[in-house]
C-alpha cells in the first residue's frame, strides 16, 4: 500500500432532501437541532408551489436527446439526519448522513432513480428555479478573499486559461497568486480554475468529507470562475464521474456522446476539434442552483453567458475505482497464493520452450529447418508443442479461480481509498470527544468508545502483524504522501475488528475481545491518540 497513487468532491420551498430545495443556509448551516426541527415541521406541514417549477432533464443514453421529466422525489433522511448540514451529529451515522447529503445534492431526483438510470450511463440535468440552493458553498468574494489572505501558487492552486481560435492556452505566471493579477486576467476574458478549494474553504472540505462516505471513493473538486462571454477549455472528456454545481451567473453547456470505444475511459482525453465531436446529446444553460451530471467519457464544453461572470464547482469521484482496478490486485495476489498452495504453478517451464514459443515462432513457416519436407515436419512438431503449451497455460489460468483472495484484494482497494480520503470533518460535539478537540482523556476498561467515521480506517492482514490504515492524519486534500498507518500484533486484530464493525454503536472497552483486558485498553488508547475514536 505504501506510495499508492491518487484517486485521486428545485424550487425555493422550505423542505430539505425530500423536496427540490433547501433554504438559504441549507448547505453550510450547522446542524442545530432546533432549526432542523422547525424546518422539518415546515416541510411536513406546508406544500411549496415552487417545487412544481423544478424539473429533471434526462438523457436516456449516449445517442438520445435530453427530455424534461418530473423526477421521483428523494426520500427524507433516516434518524433525524441533518439533511442540509455539512457534517453529521453524534446521533447520526456517517453513512446515513452521506446518503442524505447526496440526495440533497441531486434533489428532487431520488438516489434509486439516479443509480438506475444515470450513473455511468447518461447525463442528468436538474433545474430548480432556486438561485440560493448552493449559495453557502462558495462565492466569488470568497475566492478573492482566499487569494488575498492565503498563500496560493500558480499551477498548484490556480490555473489561468483561455480558449482562442479553437485552442486552449494556459497563461500561468510563476510564483504566488495575487488578487490584483487574477482580477486583471478576468477582465481580459481569461478563466480561473482553483484546483484544491477544499484545502482553503471549509464548506467545500465538508462536502468532500460527506460525499466520500457515500461513494466510498476519493473525491476531487475544481472551481471555475469565468468572465462573461468566455470559454476556458477545449472540448474533452474526463476520467471521473462529474457533478457540475452552478453557483453564480449562467453557463452554456454542451454534452456529447463518448467516442466509440471510449465509454467509461480510464484516462482523460486530449482536446478535441469541434469538427470531431458531432451533435450534442444535451445543450443547456445552467443557472444558479442547477446541477449537471455526466459520466466519464462524455465530451463536454462550456461557455459563460454574455451578461455576467459564471462560478461553478465540478465535483468528481470514482477515478480508477473500477472492477478492473480490483481485478489487477486480485490477480497479482492470486498468483502468489497459487504458488504457495499448488505445486503445478511451481513446476519448471519446458526445457526447450523458447524454440517454439514467442512472436518469432508465431508465423514461422518451418522452411529454415532444411528443405520443404523437413520444414513441414519441423513446423508440425512446433505446432503440436505450441498447442500443448497454450493448453497447459490456459488450464493454469482457469485454476487461478480456486485461489482468489477476494477479501484481501478488497482490503487493498479500501486501504487505497483511506489513503486518498480527505480528513474527516467533525461536528463540534464530536470533536470535543476526541483527542483532536484538545481533550486529555485516559482510556479505562469501563470507557465507552466509537469510531469517528464508518470508513475512516481499514485493517489489512500481514504475515506477522496487522496494519491499520487511517485517514485522521490526512490533509484536507490529497498530497501524495505515504498512507498513515500503524502496526499491531496479530492478537490485537479481534479488538480492532470489533471497533471497526461496531460503528455506529458505542463499545465498552472491557467487552473488546482479547486475551487480556489490558491489551484492549492499549489498543483503544492507541486508536484514541490517533484521532480515530471518540470517548465518553
Amino acid at each position: 500500500i505504501k506510495g499508492m497513487g491518487s484517486a485521486v468532491a428545485g424550487g425555493s420551498g422550505k423542505s430539505l432532501a425530500a423536496s427540490s430545495s433547501v433554504g438559504r443556509n441549507g448547505v453550510a448551516a450547522a446542524p442545530v437541532a432546533a432549526d432542523l426541527k422547525r424546518r422539518r415541521a415546515e416541510s411536513s406541514s406546508e406544500e411549496s408551489d415552487d417545487d412544481e417549477d423544478a424539473q429533471v432533464v434526462e438523457a436516456a443514453g449516449p445517442a438520445s436527446k435530453a427530455v424534461p421529466k418530473k423526477a421521483k422525489q428523494a426520500k427524507k433522511g433516516k434518524g433525524g439526519v441533518p439533511l442540509g448540514g455539512p457534517v453529521p451529529s453524534l446521533s447520526v451515522a456517517s453513512g446515513d448522513h452521506a446518503n442524505a447529503y447526496m440526495e440533497w445534492l441531486i434533489a428532487p431526483m431520488s438516489l434509486e432513480a439516479f443509480y438506475e438510470n444515470h450513473w455511468e450511463k447518461a447525463p442528468l440535468l436538474v433545474q430548480r428555479n432556486d438561485r440560493t440552493y448552493y449559495n453557502e458553498i462558495l462565492s466569488k468574494p470568497d475566492i478573492l478573499t482566499m487569494v488575498r489572505e492565503q498563500y496560493l501558487e500558480y499551477g498548484t492552486d490556480i490555473d489561468i486559461t483561455n480558449y482562442v481560435d479553437g485552442q486552449r492556452h494556459t497563461l500561468n505566471p510563476e510564483g504566488r497568486v495575487h488578487a490584483s493579477t487574477v482580477e486583471s486576467f478576468l477582465s481580459d476574458g481569461c478563466s480561473m480554475r482553483m484546483l484544491r478549494p477544499h484545502l482553503h474553504a471549509d464548506p467545500v472540505w465538508k462536502m468532500c468529507a460527506s460525499l466520500q462516505e457515500h461513494f466510498q471513493s476519493g473525491m476531487g473538486v475544481n472551481v471555475y470562475l469565468t468572465p462573461a462571454g468566455s470559454q476556458g477549455f477545449s472540448p474533452h472528456y474526463d476520467d471521473i464521474e462529474a457533478f457540475v454545481i452552478q453557483i453564480e451567473g449562467e453557463k452554456q453547456w454542451r454534452v456529447y456522446s463518448p467516442p466509440e470505444g471510449d465509454e467509461l475511459p480510464r484516462y482523460s482525453s486530449r482536446n478535441f476539434e469541434q469538427s470531431e465531436i458531432g451533435e450534442p446529446v444535451l445543450e443547456v444553460t445552467l443557472k444558479p442552483g442547477d446541477l449537471l451530471y455526466f459520466p466519464r467519457g462524455f465530451i463536454h464544453q462550456a461557455k459563460s453567458s454574455n451578461n455576467e461572470h459564471s462560478l461553478h464547482l465540478t465535483v468528481s469521484t470514482c477515478m480508477q475505482n473500477t472492477w478492473g482496478d480490483l481485478l489487477k490486485k486480485v490477480i497479482e495476489q492470486t498468483v502468489d497464493v497459487a504458488f504457495a498452495e499448488n505445486a503445478a504453478y511451481r513446476a519448471s517451464l519446458p526445457r526447450d520452450y523458447m524454440d517454439y514459443m514467442g512472436i518469432v515462432h508465431e508465423t514461422d513457416d518451418g522452411t529454415a529447418a532444411g528443405g520443404k519436407q523437413a520444414g513441414e515436419a519441423a513446423l508440425g512438431e512446433k505446432a503440436v508443442k505450441r498447442a500443448a503449451f497454450a493448453k497447459h497455460l490456459r488450464k493454469l489460468v482457469r485454476g487461478l479461480a480456486d485461489h482468489l483472495p477476494v477479501d484481501s484484494a478488497v482490503d487493498q482497494m479500501a486501504a487505497q481509498f483511506v489513503h486518498n480520503s480527505v480528513r474527516p470533518a467533525l461536528a463540534p460535539e464530536e470533536r470535543e470527544l476526541t483527542v483532536c478537540g484538545g481533550r486529555v482523556a485516559s482510556v479505562h476498561p469501563y470507557s465507552m468508545v466509537r469510531l469517528v467515521r464508518q470508513h475512516v480506517a481499514r485493517m489489512v492482514l500481514g504475515e506477522e502483524v496487522v496494519v491499520l490504515y487511517f485517514a485522521t492524519e490526512n490533509a484536507r486534500h490529497y498530497t501524495g504522501k505515504e498512507s498513515a498507518s500503524a502496526e499491531f500484533p496479530l492478537q490485537a486484530a479481534p479488538a480492532i475488528e470489533a471497533l471497526l464493525k461496531g460503528y455506529p454503536g458505542w463499545t465498552r472497552v472491557s467487552t473488546l475481545p482479547g486475551e487480556e483486558g489490558a491489551e484492549a485498553v492499549d489498543v483503544a488508547t492507541d486508536l484514541y491518540n490517533r484521532g480515530l475514536l471518540m470517548i465518553k
